[in-house]
């Protein structure tokens, strides 16, 4: 009987031990900070959903939308994607750098979606400056805990990187970085050179954090997202109430004549790899970026802690990826 006793604890403990292991597997949500340049093109709008629906499902834990871009639409439009995904009051920070760039909206997407979403769009105080925003909320998360996904300008980074201590941190800048940030994803740069537009609108914040930057940066490269096409599915008309992001593709796509094909993703393809930790999508490229004065960049072979992306499936798979993300 004491063998049949001590047998049937064993086996108890067993299968406590297997659950116990089973739920230390379990993939915990990555803690995401997502820098934009919403605006000039409506690949953002696309990368919003992305990272609504994950944060929904799990995958990650949104903290905050920043802005890197002093368009006066900016702000509004992160209210609007916020609040109709049920976010209203997540974080939105906007540059109080000097030079912050201002590139508009040659579609007048986002006048539309304003215009059509006026109730989703905040009071004021909802907006906090960029870097204090950035600090507070790198402060308060564990160590080598947050990615940041950039899909515009480093205006925001760069002054990140040089903020000095404050009441939520005793670190610099880069210490700060250095110490919460796990890796930064960043779409930006062509590869293995070439010159990209969110570099090029703010060289020299751009050459501040590639030579600074203390964790990994994977850079999602123009080419990456300029043969992956999205969005068709959101011309269709249909019954439901028309979204933030179907307003967005219909009026972006109809103005730059993409009907046939669907639009680039450079932005969105940045999301897929900031979630692709299994290395299932793409491979990193390592070595390091160059960047000159005119925001034209190369790519240093030599030095680590830097990578590009190379697409290990066909760009349909990609394309399919993302616009399964796109409601």
């Amino acid at each position: 009987m004491k063998h049949h006793i001590f047998f049937a604890c064993f086996l108890y403990g067993l299968v406590l031990l297997v659950q116990s292991c089973q739920r230390s597997t379990v993939e915990q949500p990555i803690a995401v900070i997502w820098d934009t340049d919403i605006g000039p093109d409506f690949d953002d709008a696309g990368a919003a959903a992305m990272l609504h629906h994950l944060a929904d499902s799990g995958r990650i834990k949104l903290l905050a939308t920043i802005a890197s871009n002093r368009y006066a639409h900016t702000r509004g439009v992160l209210q609007v994607f916020n609040t109709w995904y049920g976010r209203p009051q997540l974080p939105i920070g906007v540059p109080d750098s000097l030079n912050v760039p201002d590139v508009p909206d040659y579609c007048h997407w986002t006048d539309s979606l304003i215009q059509h979403f006026a109730s989703h769009v905040l009071p004021q105080s909802a907006v906090q400056p960029a870097v204090a925003l950035y600090r507070r909320l790198l402060a308060s998360a564990p160590d080598q805990g947050v990615v940041i996904i950039s899909t515009g300008f480093f205006t925001n980074l760069a002054a990140l990187l040089q903020s000095p201590p404050d009441r939520y941190a005793r670190d610099s800048g880069i210490a700060l970085v250095g110490r919460k940030v796990k890796y930064l994803v960043s779409m930006a740069g062509a590869f293995p050179a070439g010159k990209e537009f969110n570099i090029y609108n703010d060289p020299r914040a751009a050459i501040y954090v590639a030579e600074h930057w203390p964790t990994p940066v994977i850079f999602s490269g123009f080419e990456i997202g300029d043969s992956v096409f999205t969005g068709l599915a959101l011309l269709q008309d249909t019954a439901e109430q028309k979204s933030p992001l179907r307003l967005a593709f219909q009026v972006g796509i109809h103005c730059l004549h993409e009907n046939a094909i669907g639009h680039p993703s450079w932005d969105e393809t940045a999301v897929l790899a900031a979630i692709d930790t299994s290395h299932e999508l793409f491979d990193w490229h390592p070595g390091h970026i160059l960047i000159q004065a005119d925001g034209s960049n190369s790519w240093e072979e030599k030095h680590a802690g830097q990578y590009y992306l190379l697409p290990k499936v066909s760009r349909e798979q990609l394309a399919s990826r993302i616009n399964a993300y796109l409601h």
